[in-house]
């Protein structure tokens, strides 16, 4: 079975810079050893034969600090204070040859800074799922972002057996109960016929 999303990490090398200062190649995750405003940079390539289904999201993951964000110097949005984390769509924007701009006003601190990632997903993928409490019964809810021609099926794993089934159609929230007894780990899988759409691993 055909499993997304393929996840291409964007390690390094990136270029960093401070006001008056050369750039300087780092790594990410990274860890800052000063503080201030940096613009990093990072060049990729073209993420191979994009489908007519797959699209291309850029993820950041525990970036705090992060002002703006730009693919080949379209600014893609300004970052709410306080926020660490985005996912925004990037495929009209790519080219044979990219630069993702970051500038992000930056605190030495305890914990490095997390994960740059282009994740090529399908149409449609599993967003801001939780488990809840509906009195007795414990229930996944989240939604299925995106767009699909047909109702996707949502499947249930706990600790590996079979927790759940329900179908639904993209662009909607959605909640499905969790069957038997819950586990420690719950395996949220969004499939069409063959092919795994999105997984989401969830802790009970």
């Amino acid at each position: 079975m055909i499993s997304y999303p393929h996840r291409l990490r964007l390690r390094g090398p990136w270029e960093a810079q401070f006001p008056g200062q050369p750039a300087v190649r780092v790594a990410m995750p990274h860890l800052w050893q000063q503080s201030g405003t940096v613009q990093l940079r990072r060049r990729f390539g073209y993420p191979g034969t994009i489908d007519a289904d797959e699209r291309v999201w850029l993820v950041l993951q525990a970036i705090p600090g992060t002002r703006s964000v730009a693919v080949n110097g379209h600014r893609l949005l300004r970052m709410p204070e306080g926020e660490s984390a985005v996912e925004v769509e990037v495929t009209p924007l790519l080219q044979q040859r990219n630069e993702l701009l970051l500038e992000a006003d930056i605190e030495p601190g305890p914990e490095p800074w997390g994960e740059a990632a282009l994740e090529i997903r399908r149409t449609a993928f599993l967003r801001g799922l939780s488990v809840q409490r509906r009195g007795d019964i414990l229930a996944v809810a989240g939604e299925i972002a995106g767009s699909a021609s047909r109702p996707l099926e949502v499947y249930l794993l706990c600790d590996g057996r079979h927790a759940g089934y329900g179908t639904f159609p993209a662009g909607q929230p959605f909640e499905l109960p969790i069957e038997g007894e819950p586990g420690g780990s719950l395996r949220v899988d969004l499939v069409d016929g063959a092919i795994i759409w999105y997984t989401v691993e969830l802790v009970l």
